[in-house]
């Protein structure tokens, strides 16, 4: 019997921008042939909160989506978000989806109330895509649990009104930036894992593979960083993420 060799895994090289704030891989499911992709189908995102989450302009976890041509909606952001001027502090379920004339679908709606400006250690948050028999994605699931598992928050966004405007995903990345409306957030503290998972197996690359049929880049940013992520096609994968401690005032020199 010939023995299976498997090549070594090694880590991916990171993307030109580096693996922080607006910054990440980008994953997606190898096709049939050379250079092509799948749909993406049962793609979930699943954020695991080891050290309290907290900035200047709050955050957002986005779950920044591709389309292939010919779709008209070539952009799909899928975010759970902490505006920081909500009172009380609540944590928010949005897609943004485009370009769709006169404007891009924009859902959102309230995911639960927190104690504070900030996302606690132990707390779990998923992100959910839905998608129909021929890979198109029809809404997303939200879901918040707390450090005992318990489900704080769990809500739908159905894209089922905007039949003519539904997509596939073939390609994706996940960036824990400012809340919105282009703004950079400082993160004054914040750890844990996104681990990725799909129906199809997930390869990593360091930029947008060529089946997206645009290359937009989030507009929010923050001083964020990313793991390494090695080579290899899996259905889960798991980054760690963390912040990159910045000084406002650095010390001078004795």
């Amino acid at each position: 019997m010939a023995k299976i060799v498997v090549p070594p895994e090694f880590p991916i090289a990171a993307p030109s921008a580096g693996l922080a704030g607006n910054s990440n891989y980008f994953l997606y499911s190898p096709g049939e042939q050379p250079g092509t992709c799948s749909n993406l189908l049962g793609l979930e995102v699943t954020i695991n909160v080891t050290e309290d989450i907290a900035g200047s302009e709050g955050f957002g976890f986005q779950l920044n989506a591709y389309s292939p041509s010919p779709f008209p909606v070539y952009a799909q952001q899928y975010v759970i978000s902490l505006n920081p001027m909500s009172n009380p502090p609540q944590l928010e379920a949005s897609l943004d989806n485009g370009p769709v004339s006169p404007s891009n679908i924009l859902l959102g709606t309230s995911l639960t109330t927190l104690a504070a400006h900030k996302l606690p250690a132990g707390y779990q948050l998923s992100i959910s895509l839905e998608d129909d028999p021929s890979g198109k994605i029809t809404g997303a699931k939200y879901v918040a649990l707390d450090q005992m598992g318990n489900t704080l928050g769990s809500k739908t966004i159905s894209l089922h009104p905007y039949l003519a405007d539904l997509a596939p995903v073939v390609t994706f990345q996940v960036n824990l930036v400012a809340f919105g409306y282009g703004l950079t957030t400082m993160l004054s503290s914040g750890a844990g894992t996104m681990t990725y998972s799909a129906s199809n197996l997930l390869a990593v690359t360091s930029a947008f593979p060529g089946c997206a049929a645009a290359h937009y880049i989030t507009d929010e940013k923050a001083n964020s960083v990313y793991g390494d992520l090695l080579s290899g096609q899996s259905q889960a994968v798991t980054q760690s993420f963390g912040v990159l401690h910045i000084s406002r005032f650095p010390e001078t020199p004795p």
